[in-house]
Parts: structure tokens; C-alpha cells; sequence
């Protein structure tokens, strides 16, 4: 399954699930927000069903983030990589504080993992990834 419409942002995280070669978006839940829209083209079941499928999906994507999510990053190396700097920049960012000395794997794990349960981010699995196993945002264009 690919990335659905809420699985992309500019302000997501997008993280490898290493075990099985799986991409994650770790999105703020502020910007999952359930449809409201109304579509014509659908009725009322059909619609039901879609949302019902979504939360389902959301749910195990939970489920499997918690599961399956691991920072392997050396403490001797963590200060000069990138990927621990953006795992600090998006949680500074999505829990608007600072990064509280996270500088090792198991801080981030367990500091992400915790943010998932608690609803504060919402990951998004691509496990039909074929990419690169790496971490990485999307930043917006600018003007």
C-alpha cells in the first residue's frame, strides 16, 4: 500500500522501518484531520466505508510503527548525523520543546514511539516502498 492523501506533508518525518523495508510518514496529528467534505459521487455507505477502512488502516499503522520503529544510531556518532538531527528538529517541532539532550537511538525510539501512542503523531505506512532506507523531510518551495 502506497502513501494515502494524509500521508504526505511538509511537515512529516519520513522514517525507515529497517526489519521489513518499509517508509513511514510521521505526520503532527493537527494535520490529520477525518473528511468532511461532502461527495457527491458516493453515498452514505460508500462513505461510511471509506472512513471506517482509513481509521482501520490508521490503527494498524499505529499498531505496526510501535511495533517495529528502532533508532540504531551509534552514541559516538550520533553529534554529526543528520539523521538524528532531523529526528530533533521534528520533535522539537511537534512537541514545541527543545530536544531535551536526545542524542541516542533509544531517546528518539522511545520518545517517538510514546508520541504515537499518545496521538500526538500519526504514522503513515508506505509498505510497498521500493526507496532508499533513509530519514528525510519534504521541505515546501519557496517563493
Amino acid at each position: 500500500m502506497s502513501f494515502p492523501e494524509w500521508g504526505h506533508s511538509t511537515n512529516a518525518l519520513y522514517v525507515p522501518l529497517r526489519q521489513w523495508g518499509w517508509q513511514c510518514a510521521l505526520m503532527p496529528a493537527c494535520e490529520v484531520k477525518e473528511k468532511s467534505s461532502f461527495n457527491g459521487s458516493l453515498s452514505f455507505d460508500e462513505r461510511e466505508k471509506k472512513r471506517r477502512e482509513r481509521k482501520k488502516q490508521m490503527g494498524q499503522d499505529k499498531e505496526d510503527f510501535i511495533r517495529l520503529f528502532r533508532v540504531d544510531i551509534d552514541p559516538r556518532d550520533a553529534a554529526g548525523s543528520f539523521e538524528v538531527r532531523h529526528y530533533a528538529d521534528f520533535i522539537r517541532d511537534t512537541r514545541r520543546a527543545s530536544d531535551g539532550g536526545l542524542r541516542d537511538g533509544d531517546g528518539i525510539t522511545r520518545v517517538l514511539r510514546n508520541a504515537a501512542r499518545d496521538g500526538r503523531i500519526i504514522p503513515v505506512i508506505n509498505r510497498a516502498w521500493y526507496g532508499s532506507q533513509r530519514v528525510f523531510r519534504h521541505y515546501a518551495p519557496q517563493d
